[in-house]
């Protein structure tokens, strides 16, 4: 689960560093579709598979605004 989340945050902070906010809808249903589809496939229980999916979107969403802030900050010419 560790690996999924860390490559959920890395995802979203890819997506937030250039796009807007409405591309998490897209994002998330995708990858809410790879998890649930792989999760179904390996016969993971139903709570499970509720509790990696709810993980997998905060992720991202974690990510999301992570990388935005690195991207303002970039942006406004406050990192050295």
């Amino acid at each position: 689960m560790l690996n999924l989340s860390t490559l959920s945050i890395l995802i979203g902070a890819a997506f937030g560093m250039r796009f807007g906010v409405f591309v998490l809808i897209p994002v998330i249903a995708l990858e809410l579709a790879m998890v649930g589809l792989t999760g179904i496939a390996l016969g993971e229980s139903a709570a499970r598979l509720a509790l990696v999916m709810s993980l997998v979107a905060t992720s991202v969403q974690m990510g999301f605004v992570g990388g935005s802030l690195v991207d303002t900050t970039l942006a406004a010419g406050q990192w050295r």
